[in-house]
């Protein structure tokens, strides 16, 4: 079942014009964090929401054999081309391939690339991906031209990165420290304020002096030198969460904790921040002119 089509509405201008231009047109896509081949993460979904919304155009679902054959590429075109006329050819869930997929295996990405003489890139979401799907077919193919869609990310980016209406709000989350270092760093010298949540605040919490019990908090060394130095250098810039829901796993207890008035004990942890930091993060952001 597709939930939110945003993407595919989003995507239909291109298509619509590529098809007036070009005969056959196969996509690549991904859908969540399949661990295996899960049906409900296959793009067979996809291909059944287009059919029933934009008929009569017709989308095709279609997966690559699995082979070493030196002649793949002629193989896999000639399969293509017995399936039929249609105007869109979809490929399955580019994570089902697994390992290869994620490790950038290049004899993959020449699979995903086996009918193709121009590619047209439009993962801006995730172009930072060292995948087979996104890294490995910019790599191998003969000809690419970036999408409307990664243009206007781009547009957006840039607007922010150089000419950003202030104030100026930045949030971030998320669990892990160690892939966003860089992007902290960048980020402390442009936006006005820092909104933080998740993982990385409870770091910062901890690097502030508060003691954060048995919670998510970065443990690389390096890493946490470089965001005590940023902190130090930033106190006026970060804002860090005021109150916390933790959780004591042995008791099952939940509560709220004013950071500034109570402390954690070794069994809790933090599990979101509470109604005195959204009121705070609320207000910062009405305030806001960018948002980022």
């Amino acid at each position: 079942m597709v939930a939110d089509d945003t993407k595919i509405v989003s995507s239909i201008g291109i298509l619509r014009l590529l098809r007036s231009v070009t005969s056959k047109i196969v996509i690549l896509t991904h859908l969540g964090r399949p661990e295996t081949s899960e049906s409900d993460l296959s793009t067979k979904v996809i291909v059944d929401y287009f059919n029933k919304k934009y008929s009569p155009l017709r989308m095709k679902f279609f997966n690559f054999t699995e082979t070493s054959e030196h002649n793949f590429v002629n193989k896999e075109v000639e399969r293509l081309d017995k399936i039929g006329d249609f105007d869109f050819y979809m490929v399955e869930n580019t994570r089902f391939f697994g390992s290869r997929e994620l490790k950038n295996d290049l004899s993959l990405a020449q699979h995903f690339l086996a009918f193709s003489d121009v590619l047209i890139f439009e993962a801006f979401a995730v172009i930072h991906r060292s995948h087979a799907s996104v890294v490995g077919i910019i790599k191998l193919a003969k000809e690419i031209f970036l999408g409307p869609a990664f243009n206007l990310e781009r547009k957006h980016l840039d607007k922010i990165k150089f000419a950003p209406t202030r104030p100026f709000i930045s949030l971030i989350g998320g669990a892990k420290c160690s892939d966003k270092t860089r992007l902290l760093t960048h980020m402390m010298k442009i936006c006005d304020y820092l909104l933080v949540g998740g993982g990385i605040a409870n770091t910062f919490l901890k690097i502030s002096g508060i003691f954060v019990g048995n919670s998510l908090v970065e443990k690389d060394p390096e890493i946490i030198d470089e965001l005590s130095e940023l902190f130090k250098k930033n106190k006026k810039k970060i804002i860090l969460p005021l109150d916390g829901i933790v959780l004591n796993r042995k008791s099952g207890n939940v509560r709220t904790v004013v950071y500034s008035e109570d402390n954690l004990n070794k069994d809790e942890e933090i599990l979101d921040i509470g109604l005195d930091t959204v009121k705070s993060f609320k207000y910062l952001i009405f305030l806001a002119s960018t948002i980022f």
